[in-house]
């Protein structure tokens, strides 16, 4: 599939115009953990936000990825570390489709570009802890020891979403978020990653299909009675009904064996939630815009809606 893979810009440098951050180490990239975050030109605001906002809290692995070539030029004359992964082109059926379906389509184009960015980069012998550049680091981890090391059997940590797609939902009890994992440059994650970006080709709702496939790579999760105790009881019917503390399973057909973070960990929920979470290390929380053009503002302002809120749990 067509997307193209570009090198990384890896070398030290100050982390962008206006701000102090600097970075004491290049990427490293085999045995270490590199984090990726996807933007395109139009969410740029968003991606460097989160940029600095990882670099301030001492990150070195992180990188933006590019997936437009605007993006890309844009990234060449800062000082932040990229890679390129260069979408297609939006398909000429879109052609004369409202805005808002050519929108979905870009989207949906972005998706693919970082299941055949991930996959490229397992089978280079890379960990990747795959994120949106709109998830909010709460804190500093130390990957190596509380991901990779943490439990070493494991190919492949998750975080728990929403109940979208609600028919996965139905049959599994829970779905997963297509932008926060982790991924171990295993020889199951790598074929998992693969069997993710053929399904996809050039363009996927990745949320319906990752969920999906969890369902037909027969997975089998250990759904102790703490887990079972842990569901979500009443509120938003969003997350009626959803588990909070991670669970554990493996695919019968592929081999890898998963694990997914406790909600509070990897949090996904309101902006300001009645309860802010505790022990928390990234947030993916809901933002509501009024129309897709102010997203990426919403997107943005969501960083310090989030400090002055739960910043302190």
């Amino acid at each position: 599939f067509g997307a193209q893979i570009l090198s990384t810009v890896d070398v030290p440098r100050n982390a962008g115009n206006n701000t102090s951050v600097q970075h004491v180490n290049p990427v490293r990239e085999v045995g270490n953990t590199k984090i990726v975050g996807f933007c395109n030109y139009n969410y740029r605001s968003v991606g460097k936000k989160w940029y600095v906002r990882l670099a301030r809290m001492g990150y070195t692995t992180h990188v933006l990825v590019a997936t437009d070539s605007k993006m890309k030029s844009y990234l060449e004359s800062q000082t932040y570390r990229f890679d390129a992964a260069l979408a297609e082109p939006i398909p000429p059926k879109f052609d004369g489709k409202r805005k808002t379906k050519r929108d979905r389509a870009e989207l949906e184009l972005l998706f693919a570009v970082r299941w055949k960015y991930l996959l490229s980069q397992l089978e280079k012998g890379i960990h990747v802890l795959l994120t949106d550049v709109d998830n909010i680091f709460s804190k500093f981890l130390n990957l190596k020891d509380k991901v990779e090391d943490f439990d070493p059997s494991v190919d492949i940590w998750f975080a728990y979403a929403t109940k979208y797609p609600n028919k996965v939902f139905a049959q599994q009890g829970f779905t997963v978020c297509g932008g926060m994992s982790w991924w171990r440059a295993s020889k199951p994650a790598i074929e998992f990653a693969r069997l993710i970006h053929e399904s996809c080709g050039i363009m996927c709702d990745d949320q319906r299909l990752l969920n999906n496939l969890l369902l037909q790579v027969n997975m089998t999760w250990e759904w102790t009675p703490k887990v079972l105790n842990s569901r979500v009881q009443d509120g938003d019917e969003r997350f009626v009904g959803l588990p909070t503390l991670g669970l554990m399973g493996q695919s019968a057909r592929m081999g890898y064996k998963a694990r997914i973070w406790d909600r509070d960990f990897a949090f996904r929920g309101h902006l300001q939630p009645d309860e802010c979470p505790k022990n928390n290390w990234i947030s993916m929380p809901i933002v509501d815009a009024k129309s897709r053009y102010q997203n990426w503002i919403a997107k943005l302002n969501s960083f310090d809606s989030w400090d002055q809120h739960c910043g302190k749990s």
